[in-house]
Protein backbone atom coordinates (compact mmCIF):
# COMPACT_ATOMS: atom_id res chain seq x y z
CA UNK A 1 0.00 0.00 0.00
CA UNK A 2 2.98 2.60 0.40
CA UNK A 3 3.37 2.58 -3.43
CA UNK A 4 0.21 1.93 -4.70
CA UNK A 5 -1.76 4.12 -1.98
CA UNK A 6 -5.26 2.25 -0.76
CA UNK A 7 -6.59 -0.39 -2.92
CA UNK A 8 -9.80 0.68 -4.62
CA UNK A 9 -13.11 -0.45 -3.08
CA UNK A 10 -13.65 -2.41 -6.02
CA UNK A 11 -10.69 -4.65 -4.78
CA UNK A 12 -11.58 -5.17 -1.37
CA UNK A 13 -14.79 -6.41 -2.50
CA UNK A 14 -13.52 -8.82 -3.87
CA UNK A 15 -11.70 -10.54 -1.03
CA UNK A 16 -13.34 -12.91 0.40
CA UNK A 17 -15.41 -11.77 3.61
CA UNK A 18 -14.03 -14.24 6.24
CA UNK A 19 -10.78 -12.79 5.57
CA UNK A 20 -11.50 -8.76 4.56
CA UNK A 21 -12.00 -8.22 8.34
CA UNK A 22 -7.83 -8.99 9.19
CA UNK A 23 -7.09 -5.86 6.77
CA UNK A 24 -9.64 -3.71 6.26
CA UNK A 25 -12.38 -1.96 8.60
CA UNK A 26 -15.87 -1.81 8.00
CA UNK A 27 -15.71 1.23 5.73
CA UNK A 28 -13.35 -0.32 3.64
CA UNK A 29 -10.48 1.84 5.12
CA UNK A 30 -6.88 0.05 5.57
CA UNK A 31 -5.81 -0.42 9.43
CA UNK A 32 -2.28 0.14 7.70
CA UNK A 33 -1.16 3.98 7.32
CA UNK A 34 -0.11 5.13 3.67
CA UNK A 35 3.16 6.91 4.76
CA UNK A 36 4.82 8.41 1.92
CA UNK A 37 4.16 8.50 -2.04
CA UNK A 38 5.43 6.31 -5.15
CA UNK A 39 7.79 9.01 -5.77
CA UNK A 40 9.81 9.19 -2.34
CA UNK A 41 10.80 5.37 -2.88
CA UNK A 42 13.00 6.23 -5.21
CA UNK A 43 14.71 9.74 -3.85
CA UNK A 44 17.83 7.42 -3.82
CA UNK A 45 17.98 7.29 -7.57
CA UNK A 46 20.00 10.50 -9.01
CA UNK A 47 17.78 12.93 -10.93
CA UNK A 48 17.55 12.25 -14.46
CA UNK A 49 14.74 12.63 -17.60
CA UNK A 50 15.18 8.09 -17.35
CA UNK A 51 14.34 8.39 -14.10
CA UNK A 52 10.79 10.34 -14.80
CA UNK A 53 10.85 7.39 -17.53
CA UNK A 54 11.21 4.91 -14.79
CA UNK A 55 8.74 5.97 -12.86
CA UNK A 56 6.25 6.36 -15.37
CA UNK A 57 6.95 2.81 -16.58
CA UNK A 58 6.83 1.21 -13.30
CA UNK A 59 3.30 3.18 -12.49
CA UNK A 60 1.72 1.45 -15.38
CA UNK A 61 2.67 -1.86 -14.30
CA UNK A 62 1.86 -1.66 -10.74
CA UNK A 63 -1.55 -1.43 -10.64
CA UNK A 64 -4.33 -2.89 -7.62
CA UNK A 65 -6.53 -4.22 -10.55
CA UNK A 66 -5.65 -6.17 -12.86
CA UNK A 67 -7.39 -5.15 -15.94
CA UNK A 68 -5.77 -1.72 -15.39
CA UNK A 69 -2.31 -3.04 -15.98
CA UNK A 70 -0.56 -2.33 -19.09
CA UNK A 71 -0.24 -5.66 -21.10
CA UNK A 72 3.56 -6.36 -21.57
CA UNK A 73 3.40 -6.06 -25.37
CA UNK A 74 2.29 -2.46 -25.24
CA UNK A 75 5.41 -2.32 -22.60
CA UNK A 76 7.81 -3.37 -24.86
CA UNK A 77 6.49 -1.40 -27.65
CA UNK A 78 6.72 1.75 -25.29
CA UNK A 79 10.35 0.92 -24.83
CA UNK A 80 11.04 0.51 -28.09
CA UNK A 81 9.53 3.50 -29.29
CA UNK A 82 11.64 5.60 -25.73
CA UNK A 83 15.18 3.85 -26.32
CA UNK A 84 14.70 4.91 -30.44
CA UNK A 85 13.62 8.83 -29.17
CA UNK A 86 16.01 8.98 -26.16
CA UNK A 87 19.41 10.40 -27.17
CA UNK A 88 22.61 7.87 -26.34
CA UNK A 89 25.56 9.31 -23.83
CA UNK A 90 28.38 8.22 -26.03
Amino acid sequence: MHLLGPPPVELINRIHPEYRPMYFDEDASSSRRNEGTFEAVFFTIPDSPQKGLFIAFLKRMLRWLPEERTSIDELLADLCRSSVQAPRNR
